[in-house]
């Protein structure tokens, strides 16, 4: 089955509804309408990213009616000029060069979006019988992970899924620019790292498993490695066999693209004696626990899997006869996707918590997930109760209110245009991708481990490869009321504080969370 056809920009929509008028085809009412739609969305993007210090370059999708869906664009992949922090110095590109501008093709680092692709390759092993909610973790890997302070309570898969296994994180990882390798998303084995971590008696919070929730992005990961030992497949090769290539996501991966489309990473600021305003990490970075954030993308490749995700799980189009018996092709059957929307912790997770996902007020009608990091913002959000999906990615830190502009234009062209009509029923059985078939025989195995052994017990293993560090961060080094002055209610704080970069950036108020 080949996935949907896509509109390369919502600019493309408008030019064929032109195009038909220029050619004395009668343009219905629908095509004006989205014609319509495609310009007004364009124009307020663009005036978005020209009126703003934040927003250097965002690329945006809206699956909704009965076509394609639509990407549009707007602002620079990558600026002439920029102060490196790696280095220490300011970059500057070739004599003449300008800022590139964003296209459809552009990829951007997703930050914590990355998770709701981690929590559905888990999910789609759920929906195979091979693990319950509530079964303990332990029995699929091999290293123990228990809180120390509470050594016999056991983890299950339910404290993963809504943050609630107590797990801290740990921001010392970060590795940049020829630190990290072009072709892996991390120098050490995954499971190494994660073994690593759980061994240190500081990963774990004062409380026990499902006491209290704590946004984790170690334990995240940890939901990548659990894929793998349920799989028996590296968690790469898993989501590359199993999610992007039957969406048809060509341009997805955990790595930071190597073909010159990768957007650049930047974050404003005003420097004594410098003439560049914004700061960047040449060459991008990379962390131990990837699976919770390291995702490169596309608008394109992230409205496919939106729109499996609209379908729970379903994906291809109203008349897929992909399959002998005339069945749609799913990631999981409709009532794991409708599960893994369902509030998985009501009463010892923050309120909104499903299998993964987030509901709650800020995605009301429906469940999504933001992401925030160094130079990276994105958010994704699958209105079920309107059927349509929106979402957007930028290379550049954007303010909490620019967050809340961005989706509620969308999902106001969304709504405009009117509910997808074009994904396959829920109803009836479908094809899981897992018993299609078995994974290519050249797919690597996932690495089995065990905590590097060295003098202090849980140390975290070191790498040869020289690497780049800058000190850790607390709120002495940057505005102490860096939160406070954003917050205007409990809910902004659970939401601020899953951000990894604002968490970096402000440890102490963060830690509430």
């Amino acid at each position: 089955m080949a996935p949907f056809p896509l509109a390369s920009t919502l600019a493309a929509v408008a030019a064929a509804a032109l195009a038909l008028a220029a050619h004395g085809a009668p343009t219905s009412t629908g095509a004006r309408a989205l014609e319509s739609h495609a310009k007004g969305l364009e124009q307020w993007l663009a005036k978005k990213a020209q009126s703003s210090k934040t927003m250097v370059g965002v690329s945006a999708f809206v699956v909704s009616g009965s076509g394609e869906p639509l990407v549009a664009t707007a602002g620079s992949a990558t600026l002439p000029r920029a102060y490196d922090k790696t280095s220490k110095r300011a970059t500057v590109a070739a004599p003449g060069s300008k800022a590139a501008a964003v296209s459809p093709a552009t990829g951007f680092m997703l930050a914590s979006v990355s998770k709701t692709v981690t929590w559905t390759a888990l999910t789609m092993l759920l929906d195979q019988g091979k693990f319950a909610l509530d079964d303990a973790i332990d029995g699929a890997l091999p290293f123990k992970v228990r809180n120390p302070k509470f050594s016999e309570a056991p983890i299950t898969y339910r404290h993963l899924y809504t943050h609630t296994s107590g797990m801290k994180d740990d921001w010392t990882t970060y590795r940049y620019g020829d630190a990290c390798p072009p072709t892996a998303p991390y120098m050490t084995a995954l499971a190494t790292s994660l073994a690593n971590h759980v061994a240190k008696p500081s990963s774990w919070a004062p409380h026990a498993p499902g006491k209290k929730y704590k946004y984790s992005n170690f334990a995240s990961s940890l939901a990548a490695v659990l894929v793998e030992r349920h799989s028996g497949m590296e968690f790469t090769a898993f989501t590359q066999s199993f999610i992007f290539q039957p969406l048809g996501m060509a341009r997805t991966s955990w790595f930071r693209p190597t073909d010159g489309t990768a957007a650049g990473t930047y974050t404003y600021k005003v420097r004594k004696g410098i003439k560049t305003r914004y700061d960047t990490r040449a060459g991008g970075y990379c962390y131990a626990d990837w699976p919770s954030g390291q995702l490169w993308s596309t608008a394109g490749d992230m409205a496919r899997f939106s729109a499996a995700m609209l379908a729970y799980g379903r994906f291809g189009t109203a008349t897929d006869t992909a399959n002998s018996n005339g069945a749609p092709s799913c990631l999981y059957s409709t009532a794991t996707g409708r599960l893994a929307f369902e509030v998985a912790s009501p009463s010892t997770g923050d309120g909104d918590s499903a299998l993964g996902w987030f509901s709650g007020d800020y995605y009301a009608g429906g469940v999504g997930h933001d992401g925030s990091e160094e130079g990276v913002s994105a958010d994704l959000f699958v209105k079920t109760k309107s059927i349509v999906a929106v979402g957007w990615m930028a290379n550049s830190e954007l303010s909490n209110a620019e967050y809340q502009q961005l989706n509620a234009k969308l999902i106001e062209v969304a709504e405009a245009i009117g509910p997808m009509t074009s994904l396959p029923s829920p109803q009836g059985a479908c094809v899981p991708v897992l018993t299609k078939g078995t994974a290519p025989a050249t797919t690597k195995k996932p690495v089995v481990v065990a905590p590097a052994t060295t003098k202090k017990p849980g140390a975290v293993a070191t790498t040869k490869r020289p690497v780049v560090t800058t000190p850790a961060r607390t709120c002495t080094d940057s505005k102490p009321d860096l939160c406070a002055r954003r917050l205007k209610s409990p809910k902004q704080l659970t939401r601020l504080c899953k951000k990894r970069h604002v968490r970096k950036k402000c440890q102490q108020m963060c830690s509430l969370c």
